[in-house]
């Protein structure tokens, strides 16, 4: 009876297992289109720079006078985090602090958007799925999602 109740248990769990993964696989396709016909339309916009890497970049302040990152450089920034519906998944502010990380700690698209900056700086980073999470499901953000980052470099330490 017991191994009859595990066999039903672990069929349970490779159908549930299959069923989201089938469902991630889903989302990452519709993602993706979403995510090509996006950047293919918003990099002929007024103010956007496209970075060799693919991040593009929308700059609201300017400050070249501001010192500039290296890889592995320790920053802190100001950020809010959308999805390509408006929807928010992390906001800094909220929080009522900055973060401080090491840049060469984070994912690819925020590297190459935050290298492209200099310390005072504010621009919005759209950062294609393969330079964040691609095809992974973290937390609320679904597989294949392009991420919009509104960031502010305040200081490299």
């Amino acid at each position: 009876m017991i191994n009859a109740l595990l066999i039903l248990a672990i069929v349970v769990l490779l159908i549930l297992t299959f069923r989201g993964h089938r469902r991630n696989q889903a989302a990452a396709a519709e993602n993706g289109d979403a995510e090509a016909q996006f950047l293919a339309e918003n990099k002929h916009k007024e103010g956007v720079v496209e970075l060799d890497c693919g991040v593009q970049m929308l700059w609201h302040t300017r400050n070249q006078a501001g010192e500039q990152p290296s890889a592995k450089s320790k920053v802190t920034v100001h950020y809010r985090g959308t999805l390509l519906d408006g929807s928010e998944f992390d906001n800094s502010q909220k929080r009522g602090q900055p973060l401080t990380f090491k840049l060469n700690q984070v994912i690819s698209g925020w590297q190459q958007g935050l290298l492209a900056m200099h310390a005072g700086e504010r621009a919005t980073l759209y950062i294609p799925a393969k330079l964040a999470y691609g095809n992974r499901r973290v937390g609320n953000i679904a597989p294949a999602s392009l991420l919009i980052f509104d960031v502010e470099l305040i200081a490299v330490n």
